[in-house]
């Protein structure tokens, strides 16, 4: 099979093809009046301390200003005071009158590492399950890895050459000493470093030895390319070409009349909002969007009316389509129950954060009552349940969990189960992650309830050496792992 990457650069937009055998399999569209701005990294100013509700206010010289846990400063960090200046990354973008979600947690991600220069953690993807990679792969970041910072090691680094590591390390290191050059020299400015766009993103995460060739129209953006390239894969170097004929390069490919058959495929709700339909041999792709519609109370209402509607065009369009609803329970009453029933949703992920009802609202600022009744009142309309629930120290253990166990087994045993590992962060930084041992506990207490489904999930959080891991598949086999 003949795999290509086709870069369409013009004034207002890019347009990137992903195309085998002349097939359009995939299409990105990045257009300029759609700023994103997730992982820009600022040097922002502190405009207000707010230490009651333990956050901060930071102006980066955009519209509003952004919001700053105080938790996800490093502690030496956290006795900030108005007209500070912090260096921090986007991680939400700006919506309705909210501004940026920041942290000073900085990360910069590559094909097979992600750096994270302030904190102090290597961690290694669940899912390389072989114990023998992990622990080559954890020797080598080991070495590589700078005092006070952290990696993460993604999955696609399974099987990869010492080298190729060692190299992507020795380029995200650089970048991250440009971007504190680029710090000390803004003086009263706010942008440090931009985030790459499309190109540079399809590049990383698509662009492997699997693909044949990588097209760009763009002198100036197949330059940067290579340059990028040269620094983090230089055997693909050869791969990547300029185009230069005058035809356009999608209308050589016949990747027009593709596209426009694609918006075909839009189904407009009668809400407003839409859903794009694309069915290949192994699956089917639907893309949900709200679009105009803003008839709910909230964003949450608007979203859930927009899935029913959704929900019952997938089930006209697609007959044997399997329509899952991953939820936290808000909003699952009876009649919204009911309503989903209707339009043709077949089952539910369902998260209980926790049992206890005062435990449950310092978790999430409201009550539990109907997300209890949600087990049974899914089950009975027939839908299939899958539930999963978090294990917090010092909040959710052994008695939740026992609790949450018995409220799902008394209904069905075999509804599968997953008990996640809480991972510090936002504004239960302090929080402490749970232990191997802790987790194990969970698992068995769990089973010795009644529940034949159990998994453990996040397992990379409390597994921290190859000895653990091998532990863990000892205890639970690679049915107990989600």
């Amino acid at each position: 099979m003949k795999k290509e990457i086709l870069v369409d650069v013009a004034e207002d937009e890019v347009r990137i093809a992903l195309v085998e055998d002349g097939h359009l399999v995939e299409l990105f569209i990045e257009r300029a009046e759609e700023k994103n701005i997730a992982g820009n990294i600022y040097q922002g100013r502190v405009v207000n301390v707010l230490k009651g509700l333990r956050s901060a206010f930071l102006d980066l010289g955009l519209e509003r200003n952004a919001f700053l846990p105080l938790v996800d400063l490093p502690a030496e960090q956290r006795e900030i005071r108005k007209g500070d200046r912090l260096l921090v990354q986007i991680v939400k973008e700006p919506m309705g009158n909210k501004g940026a979600k920041v942290t000073a947690r900085i990360s910069l991600p590559g094909r097979y590492l992600v750096f994270m220069p302030n904190v102090e953690h290597i961690g290694i993807s669940r899912k390389i399950l072989d114990n023998k990679e992990r622990r080559r792969l954890g020797e080598i970041i080991n070495e590589i890895t700078p005092p006070g910072a952290g990696f993460v090691v993604r999955t696609e680094a399974s099987g990869h050459h010492r080298k190729d590591l060692i190299r992507e390390c020795k380029y995200l290191l650089n970048l991250w000493r440009m971007i504190e050059k680029k710090k000390e020299a803004i003086g009263d400015g706010y942008l440090v470093r931009k985030a790459f766009g499309l190109i540079f993103y399809v590049v990383r995460e698509l662009f492997t030895e699997e693909v044949d060739s990588l097209t760009i129209n763009s002198r100036a953006e197949y330059k940067q390319v290579r340059s990028y390239v040269r620094m983090t894969d230089p055997n693909l170097l050869r791969k990547v070409r300029l185009y230069k004929k005058k035809l356009p390069l999608f209308e050589v490919y016949d990747l027009e009349s593709q596209i426009s058959k694609m918006k075909d495929q839009k189904i407009l709700l009668p809400c407003g909002g839409s859903i794009i339909i694309e069915q290949g041999e192994a699956l089917t792709a639907i893309d949900v969007n709200t679009g105009k519609f803003a008839g709910g109370e909230s964003l949450e209402e608007t979203a859930f009316l927009t899935n029913c509607q959704a929900a019952e065009e997938i089930k006209k369009k697609c007959k044997n389509i399997w329509v899952l609803l991953e939820t936290n329970g808000f909003g699952l009453i009876p009649q919204n129950l009911d309503r989903l029933k209707d339009s043709g949703l077949d089952s539910f992920w369902l998260d209980i954060k926790a049992y206890d009802r005062e435990i449950y609202r310092k978790l999430c600022g409201t009550t539990n009552e109907w997300i209890l009744k949600a087990p049974e009142e899914i089950l009975k309309r027939g839908f299939v349940l899958e539930v999963l629930t978090l294990f917090i120290p010092g909040w959710v253990e052994d008695e939740e969990i026992k609790k949450i166990a018995q409220l799902i087994c008394v209904l069905n045993p075999e509804t599968p189960t997953t008990i996640l590992a809480f991972f510090p962060q936002y504004e239960m930084k302090d929080v402490r992650s749970p232990k191997l041992s802790e987790m194990l506990r969970a698992y068995h207490l769990a089973k010795e309830i009644g529940l034949s489904k159990v998994k453990l999930g996040n397992c990379g959080i409390f597994t921290r050496t190859n000895q653990d891991w091998e532990f863990l598949l000892k205890e639970v086999g690679k049915e107990g792992i989600g």
